[in-house]
């Protein structure tokens, strides 16, 4: 569930339906960031103090949806500003995502005379809230 900036993990809800955990994107993003570079889950929770569990959902759920992410970040920087995409490939496609996703914000906050104030909102907004969220 999203609600401004923060997410409301899975992991951490206890069976009976009780409240989770919520933590920022300003905590998940990096956390994506490390795992589309290769770090394993364990080395992102030990780093940003957060259970091992909760970070390898995270990046389970956003690997699962490391194609659409690509896609729409592929297609937002054709939309509006071709030449502004680079082709680095990353070590994993859930970095060449998150890299397409930050090319679709660069190119649009340039078209538009946008300010990028917070590059994780900007990426929530560009994926309608569903950076994590489970694959169709």
């Amino acid at each position: 569930m999203i609600s401004g900036t923060r997410l409301s993990s899975n992991a951490g809800r206890d069976p009976s339906g009780g409240v989770g955990r919520s933590y920022t994107l300003g905590l998940i993003g990096p956390a994506l960031a490390a795992g589309g570079l290769g770090v394993g889950h364990r080395v992102i929770a030990a780093r940003l103090e957060v259970p091992a569990a909760t970070v390898r959902s995270w990046l389970r759920r956003a690997r699962a949806n490391a194609a659409a992410l690509y896609r729409l970040g592929v297609q937002t920087v054709v939309a509006v500003d071709q030449d502004r995409f680079t082709s680095t490939p990353r070590p994993t496609m859930l970095g060449d995502a998150l890299e397409a996703l930050a090319a679709a914000i660069a190119a649009s906050a340039d078209r538009f005379s946008l300010p990028i104030q917070n590059l994780w909102a900007s990426v929530n907004v560009l994926t309608r809230g569903r950076l994590l969220a489970p694959s169709p």
